[in-house]
C-alpha cells in the first residue's frame, strides 16, 4: 500500500470513530438517555451497558465513605444503584441518578446523583 492511501485510510477511520462516538470506552455521561423504572423493568435486554438517567425514592442504604448503594425505587419498581462519591443519599430521599445500567445484577453503576 502506498504513503497516500495508508494516510487515507488512517483518515477514514479516524473520521468514523469520531462520528460514532466509539472510543472502547463505557458510554458517557452526555449519552444518557432518560427513562422511567417501570420502562427499564419492562425492557431491560435494551438498556443493558447504557447509559440511562432514573428518577426513584430511595430505600434501603449500604455502605459508608467513598461509596455506598442503595435500592432506587419508583411504581413498585425497585433497581440497585451502586455510587461512589458525590451525594450521600439517605433513605426517603427523591433523587435523579445517571449511569450505566447494567443487566446482570439489575443495577446502575451511579456517574451523578442528585436531590429531586
Amino acid at each position: 500500500m502506498s504513503r497516500g492511501a495508508l494516510r487515507l485510510a488512517a483518515a477514514l477511520l479516524l473520521f468514523a470513530t469520531a462520528c460514532t462516538g466509539d472510543s472502547g470506552d463505557a458510554p458517557s455521561p452526555a449519552a444518557a438517555q432518560a427513562v422511567s423504572l417501570s420502562t427499564l423493568a419492562t425492557n431491560p435486554v435494551r438498556y443493558d451497558h447504557r447509559t440511562v438517567t432514573v428518577t426513584g425514592t430511595v430505600g434501603l442504604v449500604e455502605g459508608s465513605g467513598a461509596s455506598q448503594s442503595f435500592t432506587l425505587i419508583d411504581g413498585g419498581v425497585a433497581v440497585r444503584v451502586l455510587a461512589s462519591g458525590g451525594l450521600r443519599a439517605r433513605t426517603g430521599d427523591r433523587v435523579e441518578v445517571e449511569g450505566l445500567f447494567k443487566l446482570a445484577g439489575n443495577q446502575i453503576e451511579a456517574f451523578r446523583v442528585n436531590l429531586r
